[in-house]
């Protein structure tokens, strides 16, 4: 896969993602149908526009979608929607010839990028003590004094 193909993949990724993350977040349009909407016009259009590209362009889009689809309190913003998009570029560019012809591997890819970015934001919070700001002690014999 060469380089131009790589930069393609990731810009209809983002595109996708944060699209779908417009009309469903923005125009309150809702997750599926704004998935919908984006996966069935990138169908459409992007195989007569990219030639030999256009499945695989129209594929990153929908994937896009789906992470798009995701709920506020996960993605919040353009910006969580973007890294969501890396780590969703990253995962399709490594699986593209993983599972052909299987179905969900668009949407798992997209959960899996999804849920990585939310527990990096997350999961310093649920290390960290709230009441003090210091660090919990995850060792369980320190916590019986031993």
């Amino acid at each position: 896969m060469d380089r131009m193909m790589i930069l393609g993949i990731s810009i209809m990724i983002a595109s996708g993602g944060v699209l779908t993350f417009y009309l469903n977040h923005k125009l309150g349009k809702g997750p599926v149908f704004a998935s919908a909407i984006v996966a069935f016009f990138s169908g459409i259009i992007f195989p007569y526009l990219f030639g030999d590209w256009g499945l695989t362009m129209a594929a990153a889009i929908t994937a896009g979608s789906y992470a798009g689809m995701s709920e506020k309190d996960r993605i919040q913003n353009y910006v969580d929607m973007l890294v969501v998009s890396v780590f969703l570029s990253i995962l399709y560019i490594i699986s593209k010839d993983v599972f052909v012809g299987i179905g969900g591997k668009l949407g798992t890819i997209a959960c899996i990028s999804v849920i990585s970015v939310y527990g990096m934001k997350v999961f310093p919070e649920m290390i960290v003590n709230k009441g003090d700001n210091k660090l919990r002690d995850l060792n369980t014999n320190n916590r019986r004094g031993r």
